[in-house]
């Protein structure tokens, strides 16, 4: 029997509980595969609600907000990032608006942000493929002694990014440019597209669907946009690139000197070399 989505009450209902719609929503995420039902249907009410939730609480939620939550809990259902609903995301301590134009920054991408706080003071960084902004912010937030800047090949990303930049009041200038824009550069951070389009539909259950294609797959074994990134880099320049485990192998065989690191996870995220 297929799930039942979440309904508005009809007129004559009494408005059901926090706790209850909290319980039927995770059952409705659980039931679409969702990995953290419990926590998405936390965090979906609470933003329907405009309030902090308590887990047992007998309030009552109006059919207004019950509506929202209806909304909010079957998009997600879908596969759709929280992110997405909600409006934001939080990457090393800090909150970013972030919505379809760009993809949702995870905590993996750290390890870039890692690389450049390993500078020493007054080094210049630009991250390439900036998206929402997350690595070039995150490191001038942790490092405001680092001249930071960062480009995307989306004007709307570069929109979102800048967005991001005025609201968190750092000086982190963003242009819209396909590859690295002239300038002298320290380090060149880059968290590129590196998703295959043969990976087949695993890669696809969670985010990669609702997310832009462009930011998410680069030919058929995923590594066609670092390669013609590494192409056109000029020769002796330092560069810090996020990647697949399977794939740090392979990138490391584009650089001179490579040093892969790990994530939180353990797996091989990113490798920093000079380019020959």
């Amino acid at each position: 029997m297929p799930p039942t989505p979440i309904s508005p009450p009809p007129k004559s209902a009494s408005p059901p509980t926090i706790a209850a719609t909290i319980d039927l929503a995770a059952e409705r995420l659980a039931q679409a595969g969702c990995p953290s039902p419990l926590a998405d249907a936390e965090a979906l009410i609470e933003s329907a609600m405009g309030g902090s939730l308590t887990r047992s609480s007998d309030a009552l939620i109006p059919a207004p907000e019950r509506c929202v939550v209806a909304e909010y809990v079957e998009r997600r259902a879908s596969r759709e990032p929280v992110e997405y609903i909600l409006g934001f995301c939080r990457f090393r301590g800090i909150e970013l608006a972030v919505d379809h134009r760009v993809i949702v920054p995870q905590e993996r991408s750290g390890v870039l942000v890692d690389f450049a706080l390993e500078l020493p003071t007054g080094s210049r960084v630009h991250d390439v493929g900036t998206g929402s902004g997350a690595i070039a912010l995150a490191t001038k937030c942790e490092r405001p002694d680092l001249i930071v800047s960062g480009s995307d090949i989306s004007r709307g990303a570069v929109a979102v990014a800048g967005g991001n930049a005025a609201r968190l009041q750092l000086d982190v200038p963003f242009e819209v440019q396909r590859g690295l824009p002239p300038g002298d550069y320290d380090l060149v951070v880059a968290s590129l597209p590196y998703r295959g389009e043969d990976d087949g539909p695993a890669s696809r259950l969670e985010y990669a669907n609702h997310q832009p294609h462009i930011a998410v797959y680069a030919g058929r074994n995923g590594l066609d946009t670092i390669r013609d990134f590494v192409a056109d880099a000029p020769p002796g320049l330092r560069v810090a690139l996020e990647h697949d485990p399977s794939q740090a192998v392979q990138v490391q065989a584009l650089l001179r000197e490579p040093r892969t690191v790990t994530d939180m996870l353990g797996d091989d995220r990113a490798t920093i070399g000079v380019v020959a």
